[in-house]
């Protein structure tokens, strides 16, 4: 179960991603659930792009850490395609949680890289520390 500080509120609810925006901090937190496919990776990346955007947000914690399973084709498509649109939307930082399963990591390793080109970007083993240097931001 998911638990979210007292001032988040949950904007996109499925069974492969959560997206709340929490008040306190001023971030949108992506909580990646499961397997992830191509087509999951593209339909959560839409939604996380309309919230950035909705909620006027330049932060987000990306947490892997619930993810399993490869998934290069959504990571080939989120290091080519996602960065304009995220930038467009208004990201500037990400904290990035890795899943502690190597194969899901080894898919977030490349979109990372990718990613710190466009976006002042770290990826972390632990959330506490993700989060407070996003706070920090």
């Amino acid at each position: 179960m998911l638990l979210l500080p007292m001032a988040s509120r949950i904007l996109f609810d499925a069974s492969f991603l959560v997206l709340s925006f929490d008040y306190t901090h001023n971030w949108l937190y992506a909580d990646w659930r499961g397997p992830q496919t191509l087509e999951t990776v593209q339909a959560g990346s839409a939604q996380l792009v309309e919230q950035l955007r909705r909620e006027r947000c330049d932060k987000l914690l990306n947490d892997n850490r619930a993810v399993h399973g490869m998934w290069m084709d959504g990571s080939e498509w989120i290091s080519r395609d996602l960065p304009p649109e995220l930038a467009a939307a208004g990201l500037r930082y990400v904290a990035w949680v890795y899943s502690p399963e190597v194969f899901s990591r080894l898919s977030a390793q490349r979109v990372v890289e990718q990613a710190s080109r466009r976006f002042l970007t770290f990826a972390f083993e632990d959330a506490a520390a993700a989060r407070a240097w996003l706070s920090s931001m």
